[in-house]
């Protein structure tokens, strides 16, 4: 449903209770429907570029969600209640007008390894020091060097192949 000037979703929506995505990116939304909360098997939601003004609390009854998109909308804040995702891997809510976000908002997310919040109006230092915050830079650290290490790894095992090619032509 990207990219369809769609003003709003209707409210049937929420008896999809088997999909998986929702992707509406690009389109004129200022608001998720009120059934948004009874998708229980969406694992991630694309509302990015938008006019979104908020983020329904409602949408923490999705415990399914691993990937939130909210980037460029018109958000001035988050929910408290996105806390209780505990399968939150990724939220992007860059290039908003977010100000402020809950101060326990970190506390729940305990698979959260990619936070998005850059082009708003939250400075760096009010986020590192929100209760949280220290377990969520740790994870995004770790899950990096793991990342860093995958991709030498690879390389590494590209360079004995072709090694292994090689000692098997002079054979």
């Amino acid at each position: 449903m990207d990219l369809n000037h769609l003003q709003t979703l209707p409210e049937s929506i929420g008896r999809l209770n088997k999909l998986e995505t929702l992707s509406v990116y690009g389109n004129y939304l200022t608001d998720l429907p009120y059934s948004i909360q009874n998708l229980t098997s969406l694992k991630k939601i694309n509302v990015g570029r938008n006019r979104m003004l908020r983020i329904r609390g409602e949408l923490a009854l999705c415990s399914a969600l691993e990937e939130l998109d909210f980037m460029n909308n018109e958000l001035i804040t988050l929910p408290l209640e996105l806390a209780q995702l505990k399968n939150v891997k990724v939220l992007n809510v860059e290039n908003n007008m977010i100000k402020s976000i809950p101060e326990d908002i970190f506390k729940g997310w305990f698979s959260l390894h990619t936070f998005k919040v850059d082009g708003n109006h939250l400075p760096p230092k009010v986020l590192q020091q929100m209760a949280g915050y220290i377990e969520f830079e740790a994870r995004r650290r770790s899950n990096f060097d793991a990342l860093i290490s995958s991709k030498t790894d690879d390389a590494e095992m590209e360079h004995k192949a072709i090694n292994l090619v090689e000692d098997l032509k002079s054979v």
